[in-house]
């Protein structure tokens, strides 16, 4: 959980699986997400290739 700050997300390269507070999306390349101060969270790497 994100107690101190929000966070705001970009995947750069591969794909991604990010679940916040139990609602999931898919990112891809050039995909962005914002993650509020206080929520939880959970990132996962989809596919062959690690997500950065």
């Amino acid at each position: 959980m994100h107690h101190h700050r929000a966070e705001h997300w970009v995947v750069v390269a591969g794909t991604a699986k990010v679940t916040i507070d139990g609602d999931i999306k898919l990112l891809g390349e050039n995909e962005s997400i914002y993650i509020p101060l206080g929520r939880r969270i959970a990132w996962k790497t989809r596919g062959k290739f690690r997500s950065i």
